[in-house]
């Protein structure tokens, strides 16, 4: 067993140096940020560093009756299995919570399970409550683009309409280009309204992450590597941003992409001037973030050189279930 502490006042400067040197000795995920954590802060919910010590630890976030851990833990291989499950447990048995949602490779979801059947083995009173691993709620991809290989002028019949679209929206409005630093320039209300705006044309679970792009702006983009907002017609309509992954200097993540949705091929605009500059500042390789199917293909216009998959699931903690009598 490990000893855990819960970092709940994430702001405060012992903390933060503990957080960013477990980051730095273990950290590979998109999600391994310390800001990306921060703009989790909200009424509703409650970003907590969980250090287990010696550089180890994970993102968490406390919704009350269900904790999410954000991204994969920071530690070495083969001790994130063992260091989830005693976090898990450890939770289940001294707060009031209800499930924890995980998204982890399907490997690591593989051998929580093995792990969790093993332990629970031990267990004599079948009244007695113990981790259960639920099922796979959604099977996401995540693909990776080649900035290298990636070409501004869109040349090919496979890029044709990207292409169209880039020509379209250039010959058609007035567009400008706000980048990084001077995006602080930019009054917090006009992002705001579009931000509002496209949390109204989502679905029910993609509006839970409207408060950490709040936070995030609100933050002035703190932690980005780069970020692009773009006005059509003087009026904000997009905005977009990548952060760097810990470890993997030439890869960034792209953690923002939010635009007007009254706008045909808004999206795929902002995208393309996204990679553009993303291009020119030197970096090799964009994780395009985790995807259902639908969502996939959509990314799938951008020619992406790889992509891996993640299993999203929760973890429960509740007597042993009865045998279906045959």
């Amino acid at each position: 067993m490990v000893d855990m502490n819960f970092f709940e006042d994430i702001k405060a400067e012992e903390n933060i140096l503990i957080i960013n040197e477990c980051i730095a000795a273990n950290g590979y995920a998109p999600e391994h940020s310390y800001f990306e954590l921060l703009s989790y802060d909200s009424k509703d919910s409650k970003p907590l560093f969980v250090y287990f010590g010696d550089g180890k630890g994970l993102f968490a976030v406390d919704y009350e009756d269900v904790w999410q851990v954000l991204s994969e833990i920071l530690a070495p291989k083969n001790e994130r299995a063992d260091l989830f499950i005693q976090f898990a447990d450890y939770l289940f048995k001294n707060k009031n919570v209800k499930k924890i949602m995980v998204e982890f490779p399907f490997e690591l979801r593989k051998e929580i399970s093995k792990k969790i059947r093993e332990k629970n083995k031990t267990f004599i009173d079948p009244t007695e409550k113990r981790l259960t691993v639920g099922d796979v709620v959604e099977h996401y991809y995540t693909p990776i683009i080649s900035l290298e290989h990636w070409d501004p002028t869109l040349n090919g019949s496979d890029l044709s309409k990207l292409r169209k679209a880039k020509n379209r929206f250039f010959r058609t409005h007035k567009v400008e280009i706000i980048k990084n630093g001077d995006i602080a320039n930019v009054p917090v209300k006009d992002i705001r309204e579009m931000v509002l705006a496209w949390a109204k044309n989502r679905k029910a679970k993609d509006r839970a992450s409207y408060d950490s792009y709040i936070s995030f702006i609100n933050n002035g983009c703190k932690g980005a590597a780069v970020s692009l907002l773009i006005k059509i017609d003087d009026k904000v309509r997009g905005l977009a941003s990548a952060s760097l992954i810990p470890n993997s200097e030439k890869t960034v993540y792209y953690n923002i992409n939010l635009h007007d949705y009254s706008i045909p091929e808004l999206g795929d605009f902002l995208t393309i001037l996204f990679l553009d500059e993303l291009k020119a500042s030197g970096f090799q390789f964009l994780n395009f973030g985790s995807s259902d199917k639908k969502l996939l293909q959509y990314k799938e216009k951008f020619n992406p050189v790889s992509k891996y998959d993640s299993a999203l699931f929760y973890v429960r903690y509740e007597p042993e279930k009865k045998k279906k009598e045959m």
